[in-house]
């Protein structure tokens, strides 16, 4: 060997491991838009309310009904002094001390 010859290490695939950095970078797409709903929670929102319009025509037939039968039943009720406005009110049953 000459004194002015440098050793060089050569470094092969078959003799050692090699390495490739990967930079990463964003990956663009497109935006996702996300209801603030779900079509189920709609749906039972949708039947709650059908529900809940049923039973307030029921309950306003009912309303019509009784005040139809009140007009038309006659009063069977004798008049006393205590059913007079301003009169003084006594408990028919018992009454609590």
């Amino acid at each position: 060997m000459d004194s002015g010859e440098l050793i060089k290490e050569f470094l092969w695939p078959q003799n050692g491991f090699l390495f490739k950095e990967m930079e990463l970078s964003p990956v663009l797409c497109k935006p996702k838009l996300i209801p603030l709903k779900s079509v189920t929670l709609e749906k039972l929102e949708k039947m709650q309310d059908e529900a809940m319009e049923k039973l307030k025509e029921m309950n306003e037939q009912q309303g019509q009904e009784q005040t139809h039968n009140q007009q038309d039943a006659p009063s069977t009720r004798s008049a006393s002094p205590a059913d007079e406005p301003g009169g003084p009110s006594t408990t028919d049953i018992w009454q609590a001390d």
